[in-house]
């Protein structure tokens, strides 16, 4: 359904229209970019949380830089967010939260997760519609 490769602790999936491109690696975290409305989101992303389970590690980051996402997205990003934030100690794993230039409510979206998960570090970042995804 989703073109996926797993090898050992590392996925790789292709964005689609509709879904977004993952990176997860040991060592390094997890990357999300892209849109985000799959058809069946828990299917989707339950790999994804599955290795944030399994292979996240103190010091690793995860990155989103969504252009959109939908409103069951939304709810997955947060059961992602709450395993790192259960599996450490407080500020050991930072999340960089990007939202487009002028879009409130992708910056809102990103303070309510960090007021939701004070165990996590999150910087926020800005980018123009101009930059590649």
């Amino acid at each position: 359904m989703y073109k996926e490769k797993i090898k050992m602790e590392k996925i790789e999936i292709e964005a689609t229209p509709s879904t977004p491109n993952v990176l997860a690696e040991p060592g390094k975290g997890l990357t999300i970019k892209g849109r985000s409305l799959p058809e069946d989101p828990v299917t989707f992303y339950a790999p994804i949380i599955k290795w944030c389970k399994n292979y996240l590690n103190p010091g690793d980051e995860i990155l989103f830089k969504l252009e959109y996402f939908n409103t069951s997205t939304s709810k997955i990003i947060y059961n992602i967010l709450k395993v790192a934030e259960e599996s450490f100690e407080k500020g050991l794993i930072t999340v960089h939260w990007h939202y487009e230039e002028g879009d409130e409510d992708g910056h809102e979206s990103g303070l309510l997760y960090q007021d939701e998960l004070p165990g996590l570090k999150f910087n926020f970042h800005e980018f123009s519609e101009m930059e590649t995804l």
